[in-house]
C-alpha cells in the first residue's frame, strides 16, 4: 500500500502506511468515526498492502478466501452466535491463498455482549497470520475491554471542500450542485454520492409533498403518498431516507431559533410556514428516529416506518 483512494482523513492514511511500511501493523485495528468518511475503503487498503499485489484483484472483487467481512444479520440487527462461531472458526484455520487472513467486522457496535466476550480471547492471542479490523460509528457502544485490545483510528467528517471538488471531479454537477450536496451531506462522501446518484425528481417530489402535510389532518392524503413508496424508492438507501425526514425537523427547529445553517436550504419558503406549527422537543425527534432506524434493521417496510415515525411526531407535538 504506497497510495490510498480516499477522500480525506489523510491522517489516519499517513499512520496506517507508515505502520505497514514499518511492518509494525498491529493485528487488531478499530477505524472509528462517522458513517461515509472512509473506515471501509481504508479496511480494504489495509488487507491489499498485507496480501500484496499479486491478490489486490481478487481483494477488490470480494472474492479472496483470505479477506473475509462480516455484516450483522437477521431481524435482529445485531451478530448472532451463529456468526460469531462461525468467525473464531475460520479464525482457527490457516490461510488459503496468502500468507496471512484479514477480518473486517462492520458495524462492530452491533455485537452482542456475549458475541463480545467470545471475540476477546482471539483478540487476546491473535496469530501472526491473522488481523482483525473493526469499523464502528458508534465506539461507546463497543465493550470497554474489546476497545482495549485495538490500535484505535480515529475518522472525522470530511471537509465540506474537499466533497465538492471529489463531485466536480467525478461527476457532471455544477460547482453550485456539487457544494449544496456537500453541504448536504455532512461530511459524509458515501452520502454525498448517494445524494449525487438520487438526483431523483421522484424523491424530491415525495419529500415536498411529505413536508407539507398536517398530521394528523391529513391522514388520507399521507396515505395516498405512502402507496407505492417502497417500488418508488427501492433503489434507495432507506437509512438515508431517514435522516432526510430528520434534518427536515432540525431544519424547523433551528428555523425557530434564529440559526444559521440548514440542510434543507431549498426549500425555505416552506420551512418558514412549517416551523409556525407544534413541533416535538429535539430529545423527541432523535428517540423516535433511532426506533425508526432500529425498525428498518428488523426489515419493517420503508412507508411503515415512516408512517409510525410521523404519526408519533404528531402525537408528541400536540401533547
Amino acid at each position: 500500500m504506497t497510495s490510498s483512494k480516499l477522500t480525506g482523513n489523510q491522517a489516519a492514511v499517513r499512520i496506517i502506511m507508515r505502520m505497514l511500511s514499518n511492518q509494525t501493523l498491529p493485528h487488531t485495528l478499530l477505524f472509528h468515526g462517522q458513517n461515509g468518511v472512509g473506515k471501509s475503503i481504508l479496511a480494504k487498503e489495509v488487507a491489499e498492502g498485507l496480501m500484496g499485489s499479486s491478490h489486490i484483484e481478487k481483494i477488490r472483487k470480494q472474492i479472496h478466501p483470505d479477506l473475509i467481512l462480516f455484516h450483522p444479520e437477521g431481524k435482529s440487527g445485531v451478530y448472532s452466535i451463529e456468526q460469531m462461531r462461525s468467525l473464531l472458526q475460520m479464525a482457527s484455520m490457516p490461510p488459503f491463498e496468502a500468507a496471512l487472513k484479514v477480518f473486517i467486522i462492520h458495524e462492530a457496535d452491533k455485537l452482542s455482549t456475549i458475541c463480545s466476550n467470545a471475540l476477546l480471547k482471539t483478540l487476546e492471542e491473535t496469530s501472526s497470520d491473522t488481523y482483525f479490523i473493526l469499523l464502528t460509528d458508534q465506539i461507546e457502544k463497543l465493550l470497554g475491554t474489546v476497545t482495549s485490545r485495538c490500535y484505535k483510528v480515529r475518522f472525522f467528517p470530511i471537509p465540506s471542500d474537499l466533497i465538492t471538488f471529489f463531485l466536480q471531479e467525478h461527476t457532471t454537477l455544477t460547482k453550485e450542485e456539487s457544494r449544496n450536496i456537500a453541504d448536504r451531506s455532512q461530511g459524509s462522501l458515501a452520502k454525498a454520492k448517494w445524494l449525487q446518484e438520487l438526483k431523483s425528481e421522484n424523491l424530491e417530489q415525495f419529500l415536498t409533498k411529505l413536508f407539507s402535510l398536517i398530521l394528523p389532518q391529513d391522514y388520507s392524503q399521507f396515505i395516498q403518498l405512502m402507496v407505492g413508496i417502497d417500488a418508488l424508492l427501492e433503489d434507495t438507501n432507506a437509512e438515508i431516507i431517514l435522516e432526510e425526514i430528520l434534518e427536515w425537523y432540525r431544519d424547523l427547529h433551528a428555523f425557530n431559533h434564529q440559526a444559521p445553517g440548514f440542510y434543507h436550504s431549498n426549500h425555505m419558503q416552506l420551512l418558514a410556514k412549517k416551523a409556525k406549527e407544534p413541533l416535538p422537543s429535539l430529545e423527541q425527534i432523535l428517540e423516535a428516529f433511532i426506533q425508526a432506524q432500529t425498525a428498518l434493521q428488523r426489515n419493517i417496510k420503508l412507508s411503515v416506518v415512516i408512517e409510525n415515525m410521523l404519526l408519533q411526531f404528531a402525537c408528541l407535538a400536540t401533547s
